[in-house]
């Protein structure tokens, strides 16, 4: 007959709260603690027996503390590690990076963004994608200077309108206009010139004007 074997209980010791304690393994015990204020260089917490301790914050915390967060925090060498945030009495803005990282990655084969509004603040933004699309009800582009260089450019509106102050377009080769009907207006001058010039009607072809010069 075979023994059974013992059973194996595992015990997590809860975090203290009011003073960090060596665990017997050699790890580190947790403590908890309010951030009192947030410097570019460090921040500074209130622990349960109101001492006031500067800290770090470690690079898995990712949501950056702010004043009255209580955050969640380990004694690392002769400062204190903040691990997480736990409580948060602010409302409004909430800032994610990664400290000492100067790019932040984000890596996965489907990434969603779901919002009401989604602001973008950079001084470049580069998109590279194999295939894009921009799919809305309403876009608008507002910007000092807009280039577009493609191989082939094709638009297919119901309603096209264009306004501006003055308006150039080269065609190096060949440029083709079809429509059912076509007006060209001009209050002051318009000026048709080339190398050879045909007019090709299949019915009348109607010059008029106060006065009509040839040659």
């Amino acid at each position: 007959m075979t023994r059974p074997a013992p059973k194996r209980t595992l015990r997590l010791a809860a975090a203290e709260t009011r003073q960090s304690r060596p665990v017997g393994d050699g790890s580190i015990g947790l403590i908890t603690a309010t951030v009192t204020a947030v410097t570019e260089e460090s921040l500074f917490l209130r622990l349960a027996d109101d001492r006031s301790e500067p800290a770090w914050r470690a690079a898995g915390c990712l949501l950056e503390p702010v004043e009255g967060d209580v955050v969640l925090c380990a004694p690392v060498g002769d400062g204190i590690a903040v691990l997480n945030i736990l409580t948060r009495t602010a409302s409004g803005e909430a800032t994610v990076s990664v400290p000492g990282a100067e790019v932040l990655a984000l890596a996965q084969n489907t990434l969603a963004i779901r919002a009401g509004e989604v602001t973008i603040d950079s001084e470049t933004v580069t998109v590279r994608s194999a295939s894009s699309r921009l799919i809305g009800k309403a876009v608008t582009a507002i910007a000092d200077s807009l280039e577009t260089v493609v191989k082939q450019l094709r638009r297919v509106a119901d309603q096209e309108i264009s306004s501006a102050g003055d308006s150039v377009r080269i065609v190096h080769n060949t440029e083709t206009l079809k429509a059912r009907h076509l007006t060209h207006e001009a209050d002051q001058t318009m000026t048709l010139r080339s190398h050879v010039t045909v007019i090709d009607a299949s019915g009348d072809v109607r010059v008029n004007g106060e006065r009509i010069s040839l040659g």
